[in-house]
C-alpha cells in the first residue's frame, strides 16, 4: 500500500516537473514584443486619430478668427485715395472727400446743407422719457467726380444735433409732453466712402461703408467689440494646435518604457516644441491674413528688382584680352 502512494507521489512529482516547460514556454510567449504592444498600437492609432481631428478643429478656429475681423481687416487693408484724384475705375476702393448733395434735406432751424440725417421722438410716460419714434433719411451725393447711391449702405456716423422741438400736444383726449431731436452730418464735414467703384459709380458692395470717421477711427469702431471673440477663436486654436502635434508624436513613446526615467522629460520636451509649432502656425496665419496686400507688394518688389538685377547682367559685354 506504503509503495502505491510512493508510487502516486513519484508520479505527481514527474507530471509537475513536465509541467514547467510548457508553463515557462507560456509565460515568456506572453512577454514577447508582439503581445506585449498590440495594445499599445492601438491606441497610438486612436491617439493619431484624436489628433488630426484637434489640428484640423484648430485650423478652423484660426479661420475663424480672421473672419470676425474680416471688415476692419479689409479696410485697413484698403489704400486711401483722394476722390477728386482717383483713377481707378472699378474695384473696391476706399475714398474721401468732402459731399455735394444731390439733393436738400430740409430740418427746421437748420441751415446746412445735410447729407444724413436721424429724427426721433420721445415722449414722457410715467415720469420717463421713452422713444416711441425713429426714422433716418439721406441723399444720394458725390466725392469728387464719383457719384455715392448710398441706399444699401452701412452709414457709421459721428452725428451731431442739428434741430430740437419740444411741446406739449394732445393724444387721445390727453396732454402729452414730447421732444422731437434731430442729428445729422452736413456737408462741410469730410467723407470716407468704402465700396465697390464700377463707371464711376459706388452703389453696392460685399463691404459698403459710409462714414465721417477717419480711416483710423473706421478700422476701431470696425474691431470694437470683436477683439475678445479673435483672442479666444486665437487661444482655443493654439491649445488644440498644440495637443494636436503632440498626439501625433506620442505613439513614438511607446518603446521608452525601456527608459522610464527619460519617459516624462522626452513627453516635456515633444509638449513644448508641439506648442512652438502651434505658435509659428497662428502667428504666421494672422500675419498672412491681415497684412496679405503688404505680401504681395513685397513679393512685387522683389520680383522687380530681380528682374532688373537679370537684365544688367545681360547686358554686361564679356572682355576679351587679346594678345
Amino acid at each position: 500500500m506504503a509503495d502505491k502512494e510512493n508510487n502516486n507521489l513519484n508520479s505527481h512529482n514527474i507530471d509537475l516537473i513536465e509541467d514547467r516547460p510548457e508553463k515557462k514556454i507560456k509565460i515568456d510567449f506572453k512577454t514577447s514584443p508582439f503581445e506585449k504592444y498590440q495594445n499599445k498600437f492601438s491606441t497610438s492609432l486612436s491617439t493619431v486619430g484624436l489628433g488630426l481631428i484637434l489640428v484640423i478643429v484648430g485650423f478652423v478656429l484660426l479661420g475663424y478668427s480672421e473672419g470676425s475681423l474680416r471688415e476692419s481687416n479689409a479696410v485697413q487693408g484698403l489704400p486711401l485715395f483722394e476722390a477728386e484724384t482717383l483713377k481707378r475705375t472699378n474695384g473696391l476702393v476706399k475714398i474721401t472727400g468732402y459731399p455735394i448733395a444731390a439733393c436738400e434735406i430740409n430740418v427746421p432751424a437748420c441751415e446746412e446743407n445735410l447729407i444724413y440725417i436721424e429724427k426721433t421722438r420721445e415722449e414722457e410716460i410715467d415720469g420717463k422719457w421713452t422713444l416711441v419714434k425713429e426714422d433716418r433719411s439721406w441723399t444720394n451725393f458725390k466725392l469728387g467726380n464719383i457719384n455715392i447711391t448710398p441706399t444699401q449702405a452701412r452709414f457709421v456716423f459721428d452725428l451731431k444735433e442739428k434741430s430740437r422741438q419740444e411741446g406739449e400736444e394732445e393724444e387721445n383726449g390727453k396732454m402729452v409732453k414730447y421732444r422731437e431731436i434731430t442729428t445729422g452730418v452736413a456737408d462741410t464735414e469730410k467723407f470716407l466712402v468704402v465700396g465697390e467703384l464700377k463707371k464711376g459709380v459706388i452703389d453696392n458692395g460685399s463691404l459698403f461703408i459710409v462714414t465721417n470717421k477717419t480711416s483710423k477711427d473706421l478700422v476701431g469702431y470696425l474691431k470694437e467689440g470683436k477683439m475678445l471673440n479673435w483672442w479666444i477663436f486665437k487661444i482655443s486654436a493654439f491649445l488644440l494646435l498644440t495637443l494636436g502635434l503632440t498626439a501625433f508624436v506620442m505613439p513614438i513613446l511607446i518603446f521608452l518604457d525601456i527608459f522610464p526615467e527619460l519617459g516624462w522629460l522626452l513627453n516635456t520636451i515633444i509638449f513644448i516644441l508641439s506648442a512652438i509649432v502651434a505658435f509659428i502656425f497662428v502667428f504666421l496665419s494672422t500675419v498672412v491674413l491681415t497684412y496679405w496686400w503688404l505680401i504681395f507688394i513685397v513679393a512685387g518688389l522683389v520680383i522687380i528688382s530681380l528682374v532688373r538685377i537679370k537684365a544688367k547682367s545681360k547686358q554686361k559685354k564679356t572682355i576679351n584680352f587679346i594678345p
